[in-house]
């Protein structure tokens, strides 16, 4: 009885121990599959042994993930998360995953956790950054569509440049008569570069192996191409492994084209065997390169670099594209728009409908990055979507993705039609309509540069729109003008936005009279912008509001039905802060529809100038106004009539101007006494004082000096011989303001 009791506890042990050996293995074997990117090998053996510890759940659920196999990934990532000993980046994970899945409510929740575990990694300040406007990129607005291509296949197309006509991409397909090689990572064929010609609708033919001599045992591309078409970059595999299921480096090599010959791929610089670099593009004008690279001090994953190319075609030291581009997450596929200056690429540290999302950034003319935003749908999707490139125009392009529904299977090119080009602070657009709020077809719509003074124009169709690509972001007013309406007007302040939807702009049949009127300044003659222009029709009492454009010039329409052969009557009132307001009466015969010049009926009819006279405090009006001499009789203080005209114009100012306070400071000139003098200015300032203050609102508003002959402005003192204009230049009145 024993002896079987101790045979059976042996044999127990063995069994264990057995199981526990074969367990180890099988694990060691899982995590070598992972290693070496064989995700599914990895996942059949690490489903066949009962997982405990944490970080190999973790392998399994990135191995699910990096297979598609998006709900078990969710699932044990749900677990993980939940479990003691996670890390914080695991729940960004979960909450990648989740996006992709189109949970966007809980990835949310699970983003909020994230941050307040790692409130200073730049994923998630980018997350709470963008998250109102998240609804945008979430919706197909109609700015671009995507066409599925027939060319795709079951195996990986994605990558594309174009050169000479054609689009070069990376392929795992079998394109030529060589060996097909499969690799470990998906058990499709090892990357080459292919060619396919570009048809007129976009479609993509002819595919063919391109240049099949630089074909390798491993992956070769994505590619690059200069403007010239003569230098080549080419992102491939190093030679030599670093495990022992064959994970290698990537870096880049160049390859220059002499004559119909593309020469020998020479690896750049600055590769290493420690890091990776790949993925590059070439800036329109042959000066940069854009590339993707692991390499220590950067942000984390995959940072987006930029390296100087010399004319004798070296290469300069690598620069990071800083924080604005690059995450903790994996930014890749630049493609720089030369003639735009707009650099695309894509990104799964940034906010975006899941995987890697494209994104859209500003390159400044000092090289430095200006706006980056996610264009949303169609060319983004909750699945890996990378690789954009667009023609010169931006009228088509194509793109990479792995989503459902447009491709075949795993990564494919994706056409892409664009209706809204992607640009920064050039696009203004809107719409013309008529009084009915119809769209109006066959308007000019001018647009003038507030910086350059270069002025452009569009005429609008049928449905009347007009689009302007504005090269500067800066001040701009637009008119639109049309045979038998009245000419529409508007003027934008500078704008920090990439597009620009300026407000409908009216343009109304000549149903109604409409003035314009042109402000200038009394002393410079320059335009006076932002003046408040009020238009009184004292026949009904309407009032219609005006304002001036920077070009000083501001239209108004009455607002109500005017008969012709009838005259009008009018008040017109200018008015800006540190200028004297100012109203002018008029009447108008009205002869006929339309526009009328309100500068030159004035000038013609009432020998009236519209101007404005700027002022401060402790200001002559003298000095702004034409104001003559005030005359009194010889010794007396009685105000004669040609003095009591230019006190009128005081008033009139005062009456204008219901704020204003001045002093009225009255001097003589030095003959006499002195003491008489003083008494007779006084008395001359005193009965000014009160005509002025018997005929405005507020009299308190004007107090009055005499000064005698203590302030003269020339020489003609007591006992010099001076001229009467000279002795004139003495005898003045000054309004001085005290208060505006």
């Amino acid at each position: 009885m024993k002896s079987r009791f101790f045979f059976i506890l042996v044999m127990l042990y063995l069994s264990v121990n057995l199981t526990a050996q074969n367990t180890e293995k099988k694990l060691e074997e899982a995590q070598e599959e992972f290693e070496g990117f064989g995700y599914d090998q990895a996942i059949e053996k690490f489903e066949s042994i009962s997982l405990s510890e944490i970080a190999d759940k973790r392998k399994l659920a990135i191995s699910y993930w990096r297979t598609n196999r998006l709900n078990e990934a969710e699932d044990i990532f749900s677990d993980i998360v939940k479990s003691e000993g996670h890390v914080s980046e695991d729940i960004y994970s979960y909450a990648a995953i989740l996006r992709e899945n189109r949970k966007y409510d809980v990835s949310e929740k699970w983003m909020k956790i994230f941050i307040e575990v790692n409130p200073t990694d730049s994923r998630g300040q980018d997350f709470l950054e963008n998250l109102a406007d998240f609804g945008k990129i979430v919706e197909d607005r109609g700015k671009q569509k995507i066409v599925r291509l027939a060319m795709n296949s079951e195996e990986q197309d994605f990558g594309g440049a174009y050169y000479m006509g054609k689009l070069v991409f990376s392929s795992s397909g079998e394109h030529s008569k060589a060996i097909l090689r499969k690799w470990n990572g998906n058990g499709k064929g090892f990357l080459k570069v292919c060619a396919a010609s570009i048809q007129p609708n976009g479609e993509l033919g002819d595919v063919e192996e391109f240049e099949a001599r630089f074909s390798r045992k491993y992956h070769d591309g994505p590619v690059a191409f200069n403007a010239a078409g003569d230098l080549m970059i080419i992102t491939r595999n190093t030679d030599q492994a670093n495990t022992k299921k064959g994970q290698r480096k990537l870096q880049l090599v160049a390859s220059k084209k002499v004559g119909d010959k593309w020469q020998k791929p020479i690896p750049l610089p600055f590769n290493s065997s420690d890091y990776s670099c790949g993925l590059a593009s070439i800036s329109g004008d042959n000066e940069w390169l854009y590339f993707v690279s692991n390499m220590p001090g950067g942000f984390g994953g995959t940072d987006i670099y930029r390296a100087s190319i010399s004319e004798d075609g070296t290469f300069g030291t690598p620069e990071n594209l800083g924080a604005k581009i690059n995450t903790e997450g994996n930014e890749m596929f630049p493609f720089f728009h030369a003639k735009d200056h707009i650099l695309f690429y894509s990104s799964d540290g940034k906010l975006g409908l899941g995987g890697l999302d494209v994104f859209v950034a500003e390159v400044r003319d000092d090289l430095s990055i200006g706006r980056v935003f996610n264009p949303g749908k169609p060319i983004n999707s909750n699945r890996d979507d990378f690789g954009l490139v667009l023609d010169a125009d931006q009228k088509r392009g194509y793109l990479s993705s792995n989503r459902y529904g447009t491709g075949v299977d795993d990564d494919d090119l994706i056409g892409v039609e664009i209706i809204e080009p992607f640009l920064f602070g050039r696009i203004v657009q809107g719409t013309v309509i008529d009084q009915d709020g119809e769209p109006a077809d066959s308007v000019v719509v001018s647009l003038l540069d507030g910086f350059s003074g270069e002025q452009k124009q569009y005429i609008t169709d049928s449905t009347g729109r007009y689009r302007f690509d504005n090269d500067r972001v800066n001040s701009f007013s637009i008119t639109a003008e049309k045979n038998g309406y009245v000419k529409a007007e508007i003027i934008s302040s500078s704008e920090k936005r990439s597009v620009l939807d300026v407000r409908d702009m009216v343009v109304r049949k000549h149903t109604k009279i409409s003035f314009k009127l042109v402000i200038k300044e009394s002393r410079t003659g320059y335009p006076v912008s932002e003046v408040i222009v009020k238009l009184i029709n004292n026949s009904d009492s309407l009032v219609t509001f005006g304002e001036t454009s920077r070009f000083g010039e501001c239209i108004i329409t009455l607002n109500n039905e005017t008969a012709l052969n009838t005259v009008g009557d009018f008040d017109l009132k200018i008015r800006k802060d540190g200028y004297l307001t100012k109203v002018i009466s008029f009447k108008m015969l009205f002869e006929r529809e339309g526009l009328y010049n309100l500068n030159e009926y004035l000038k013609r009819e009432l020998d009236q100038v519209v101007k404005m006279e700027k002022v401060n405090v402790g200001l002559d009006l003298n000095e702004v106004m034409e104001i003559k001499p005030i005359y009194f009789d010889f010794a007396t203080s009685k105000i004669r009539d040609d003095a009591k005209k230019e006190l009128d114009k005081i008033v009139k100012v005062m009456n204008e101007n219901e704020n204003i306070r001045i002093d009225l400071r009255a001097h003589t000139d030095s003959r006499g006494t002195s003491t008489v003098n003083m008494k007779l200015s006084r008395q001359r300032a005193s009965v000014s004082e009160l005509y002025i203050k018997s005929r405005i609102s507020n009299p308190e508003r004007v107090t009055s000096k005499g000064f005698g002959e203590s302030e003269l402005v020339n020489k003609c003192k007591d006992g010099v011989s001076c001229s009467e204009e000279d002795h004139q230049q003495n005898r003045r009145t000054e309004f001085i303001i005290l208060e505006l």
